[in-house]
């Protein structure tokens, strides 16, 4: 059923749908906020905080030594284990967290 068949369903309320006896709630913000509401977020991976896959080993050792146990993925996203890992970690790396909080 395409979107449109199913927003001129005269059966939809708000959003949800009714199909085969079933009523299918939908959440329409939590669609469209890239979020998964049955996780916590974390662990947080960041681009902008990440290096080059090649240099993953040095950026490793030159963060611990600042104090910061910052982990990167394979392709060299920093991985932020909670709100007061990714804090410590953008201060380290001389960053400010415009989303976040100092």
């Amino acid at each position: 059923m395409s979107v449109a068949e199913m927003c001129n369903r005269t059966d939809r309320h708000d959003g949800d749908i009714l199909l085969s006896e079933v009523l299918w709630k939908r959440c329409i913000s939590c669609e469209h906020s890239g979020v998964n509401p049955n996780s916590s977020g974390w662990p947080m991976t960041s681009e902008s905080a990440g290096t080059h896959p090649d240099e993953v080993p040095k950026m490793m050792k030159e963060m611990r030594a600042k104090g910061v146990n910052l982990n990167y993925t394979r392709d060299g996203r920093a991985i932020f284990e909670n709100a007061a890992h990714r804090r410590a970690a953008m201060k380290a790396l001389g960053m400010r967290d415009r989303q976040g909080y100092d």
